[in-house]
């Protein structure tokens, strides 16, 4: 009964957001540290798609104090960019990363790509949703 509740929230708020960034030059201490990519939304369906299992190395993102620097990779690449944040607002930019092929480069390509167009993310309990204007919203987990 929690976890339909709890997915049911999150679907609503999923699906209830803009698409806009405005402002953005706040931090939030909650965002910060290191969040596995678990799954993403397609932002036209609402279907959700978890990252394979199959997959032993998992998409990483960390975001830090420093500089309003987050990082990212696992799969084949790495990379690093510099974020903005005001209240539940994001903007990432100035994204930079290697350029390897790999047989699961199409997760990486998923997060990428998405983290481009980010502007709103949630945070409920220790899953982070980062909300884009791109194909997909990302879903991740918090790393302990």
């Amino acid at each position: 009964m929690k976890t339909t509740n709890l997915f049911l929230i999150l679907i609503f708020l999923l699906v209830n957001t803009e698409c806009k960034k405005s402002d953005l030059d706040k931090d939030n201490s909650l965002l910060k540290g290191e969040w596995t990519f678990t799954a993403m939304q397609n932002v036209n369906t609402s279907q959700i798609t978890n990252y394979p299992d199959s997959i032993a190395k998992k998409e990483i993102i960390t975001i830090t104090d420093s500089l309003s620097i987050f990082k990212f990779g696992g799969v084949c690449n790495k990379g690093w960019g510099t974020y903005s944040i005001n209240g539940s607002k994001i903007s990432i930019s100035s994204m930079v990363t290697t350029k390897f092929l790999c047989k699961e480069i199409k997760w990486e390509e998923y997060l990428q790509n998405n983290l481009q167009t980010a502007f709103m993310y949630t945070i409920y309990a220790d899953q982070l949703i980062i909300r884009s204007c791109g194909t997909y919203n990302l879903i991740f987990k918090k790393r302990q």
